[in-house]
């Protein structure tokens, strides 16, 4: 480290305030929403340029059933996303861990996308006129269904659930539910295939364990490019 700069992990293992969770939201939804849907601007030119995409289908998933009711927590993803900024409130750091964590998976999964087009079929609503299967026609006019091998969704919903596992929050088993909800909705609103999500699984138990174990180090070794960094602290002052 330039001279006496350091990295204070006293600091970092402080609680988040409320401008550090915005900062990390503000960073990371951006970032996920840009290369998930680039990514499926590039796939969908490459399909109709003539690649033929991968089906990762399988016999089984013709005997999983179709539930529109379970669009609800297929929906609730998105709060669960927010509600892992709550883990800030154990430290900095592991509100890094969560911002460092969706960056990784969401790198790995672009990489993924565009090496291994993927395309889904999806359910066929006619005739189904509920407020639920109202939804699922609206989410997937939004996402015709690319970019489905892995299930981000099976991904980051583990993540959330790993993250409050290890902080220890009382809230652990409450996400946990949630978080399986989530996760079963993927195949039973005919989002994905039934392999994307245990693919999807270990996409974000990876994830989740490369920023356990790797975000104290990366930290120290920004604090020596970047003094400027709340993370460059002179450790001789304290």
């Amino acid at each position: 480290m330039p001279g006496d700069a350091g990295c204070d992990r006293r600091w970092w293992e402080s609680p988040a305030s409320g401008k550090d969770m915005l900062v990390v939201a503000c960073t990371v939804i951006p970032f996920g929403m840009l290369g998930y849907y680039g990514a499926e601007h590039v796939v969908s030119r490459q399909i109709a340029a003539g690649v033929y995409p991968y089906w990762p289908h399988l016999s089984v998933d013709d005997h999983i059933p179709f539930v529109a009711h379970f669009v609800w927590p297929y929906i609730a993803y998105y709060p669960l996303l927010l509600l892992s900024l709550l883990v800030g409130l154990r430290s900095r750091l592991e509100l890094f861990r969560v911002g460092y964590a969706f960056v990784v998976v969401t790198l790995a999964a672009w990489v993924t996308f565009v090496l291994w087009p993927s395309k889904m079929e999806q359910a066929n609503l006619d005739g189904c006129w509920s407020l639920s299967c109202a939804m699922v026609e609206r989410i997937y006019d939004l996402d015709p269904g690319y970019n489905i091998f892995p299930s981000l969704h099976a991904a980051h919903a583990l993540m959330v659930w790993l993250f409050f596992m290890a902080v220890g929050s009382k809230m652990r088993w409450w996400v946990g539910g949630l978080s399986a909800s989530i996760i079963a909705s993927t195949v039973l609103i005919k989002q994905h295939y039934l392999i994307d999500v245990p693919v999807g699984l270990l996409y974000g138990a990876g994830a989740a364990y490369v920023a356990r174990e790797t975000a104290w180090p990366l930290l120290e070794r920004l604090s020596a490019w970047r003094t400027w960094l709340p993370i460059a602290r002179d450790t001789q002052a304290t």
